[in-house]
């Protein structure tokens, strides 16, 4: 039921002056890793500060690519005309050059 003997004698001492049912009450009410296992104050601002950061390089990566994105838009536009004009000049040389023959 207990872990280490930190929580061995705080066990014992807790069933002298509580009694056994209350004693394994308040054991399982601490966490199973001791108090090392808990986090600080100063551990939850670090991550805040981590998130932070981690949202703020996200917003900056989403700007990036709505102008990927419209860099590419107006490349395919670009390639979509010249390939239309081209085909249709190809086209109207072939007819052209039939016409001669």
């Amino acid at each position: 039921m207990t872990q280490g003997t930190g929580r061995d004698a705080l066990y014992a001492r807790l069933r002298y002056v509580l009694g056994n049912e209350e004693a394994r009450t308040m054991i399982e009410l601490l966490p199973p890793g001791g108090p090392g296992a808990l986090a600080t104050k100063q551990d939850i601002e670090g991550l805040e500060r981590r998130i932070d950061g981690l949202e703020q390089r996200m917003e900056r990566f989403d700007d990036r690519m709505h102008d990927f994105h419209a860099a590419l838009r107006e490349q395919a536009r670009t390639f979509i005309l010249a390939s239309t004009t081209s085909t249709l000049t190809v086209g109207a040389l072939a007819f052209a050059a039939a016409r001669l023959v």
